[in-house]
């Protein structure tokens, strides 16, 4: 049983609509899993947007067409569909040449396709290219179009004139945590590629003569592990070597110094993880530079993170496309993926019948549990003041309590008796008089 496998099996997260031969592509998250997802996104809030006083935002799942055709996704974003010809099943063309150790190019797709057969033993199709938005109608007349966003990005874009003229001054950044959709073609690898998902960002925008970062100080000093254009090696690097060597742009230089802190703060094994700086060949036409945060998992190599200074691209296409008046500095963007970092940490935290999870990622802060017909619910309603606490009521055996509070990352439990108060923080057996001296014990935990 794998990672995934055993997160299924205990309902921290699992697919939805299960019951009805469910399509592939969407999960839910069970009582524990939100827990650790509402975690991990109060962490990022804490580095991304707290620390420095950013503002954050929540904008609209369906998006009118006009907005999409300004950014690009209408015509561009798309991906290359075959089908097996002897099952009709779908494939993305590019995944099948590279899964055969090729090297995907478009202009010689059909030349690259030609040999290989799908799993089925059926040859492929033709090469053709489908847009990967959920598409709508808004309203009843038929005439309006929207789509599920592909992105929370651009409702930051179109919302940034209404923002401006109330921050009235550069530089100015807008975070925002919500779902985006993307009809995958063939959504596989659990958590690794799917329809449904959730992104964390951030839009920085800044004039263009000053890439200056608010608190800069604060992040010259630290270092990461960066693997560079044109060079396989994965090396250690300081922000400001960075700056010196890399890119002369103290935001994109911030944020990658926070989310290494952010994701080695969630437990993630930094020497399984890197920042990659993108090849020319693979940055976007708009673009002045990307880096991707990737990391080793079971699936390969896997990216959680990306990067870009997307200049004044986006702006000067809705400004162009909405004919209003508004000024357009340049942005760098900090994309994180939550549903691959969740895995991440799944695959990371599995010890083959439990999860070991970090103070920041544990669902629960202890187990409270009774011995005897006492009622533990009035001292219940006095802890969950200060902590998060998982509380099995009712008869059953305490070990069996334990054990299932175990599974899911939680060592630390409390159990009262006829006597008192006894503590287990898996080394330690304390004695406890009083409810107030849970405090001291949990105080450096948290």
């Amino acid at each position: 049983m794998n990672a995934l496998e055993f997160a299924q099996s205990l309902n921290i997260i699992y697919p939805s609509n299960e019951i009805y031969n469910y399509p592939a592509g969407f999960y839910n998250y069970g009582e524990v899993g939100l827990r650790i997802k509402n975690r991990i996104i109060n962490l990022w809030r804490n580095i991304f947007v707290r620390r420095h006083n950013f503002m954050e935002i929540d904008t609209a799942l369906i998006t009118p067409e006009i907005v999409l055709r300004a950014s690009g996704h209408y015509d561009n974003f798309t991906d290359p569909l075959v089908r097996c010809k002897k099952t009709g099943a779908v494939y993305r063309a590019d995944k099948v040449v590279e899964a055969a150790g090729r090297t995907w190019d478009p202009k010689r797709a059909q030349e690259l396709l030609k040999d290989l057969r799908s799993e089925h033993g059926g040859e492929f199709s033709d090469v053709v290219y489908v847009n990967l938005m959920f598409k709508t109608e808004i309203g009843y007349g038929g005439d309006q179009v929207g789509f599920l966003r592909p992105e929370t990005a651009q409702g930051m874009f179109v919302d940034f004139p209404r923002l401006y003229k109330s921050h009235n001054r550069l530089p100015m950044a807008i975070a925002q945590v919500g779902k985006s959709f993307r009809n995958e073609i063939s959504p596989r690898q659990g958590l690794i590629r799917l329809r449904e998902f959730n992104q964390m960002e951030v839009e920085y925008f800044f004039d263009p003569k000053q890439p200056t970062f608010r608190n800069f100080e604060m992040y010259r000093d630290r270092s990461f592990r960066i693997k560079l254009s044109g060079d396989s090696q994965v090396r250690e690097i300081t922000v400001q070597e960075f700056l010196d060597g890399v890119m002369n742009n103290q935001i994109m230089a911030a944020f990658l110094a926070m989310e290494w802190e952010f994701y080695t703060r969630l437990g993630l094994d930094p020497k399984k993880m890197w920042i990659r700086q993108l090849d020319s060949n693979e940055v976007p036409h708009y673009s002045e530079g990307n880096f991707d945060v990737e990391v080793e998992t079971d699936f390969g190599i896997v990216e959680i993170a990306g990067n870009a200074y997307r200049t004044d691209y986006d702006l000067s296409r809705h400004k162009q496309y909405s004919r209003k008046s508004f000024p357009t500095p340049h942005v760098v963007e900090a994309s994180l993926g939550l549903e691959r970092l969740f895995y991440v940490i799944l695959e990371q935290s599995y010890r083959g019948d439990r999860f070991e999870f970090n103070q920041y990622t544990r669902p629960y802060d202890f187990l409270f549990i009774t011995l005897g017909n006492i009622d533990g619910y009035p001292e219940y309603l006095k802890l969950i003041d200060r902590y998060d606490v998982l509380y099995i009521d009712g008869k059953g055996e305490a070990i069996k309590k334990i054990e299932r509070a175990r599974s899911i990352g939680v060592n630390k439990v409390l159990i009262k008796d006829l006597v008192g108060y006894t503590f287990y923080d898996g080394i330690r057996n304390i004695r406890l008089k009083d409810l107030d001296e849970i405090s001291v014990v949990l105080s450096t935990e948290r």
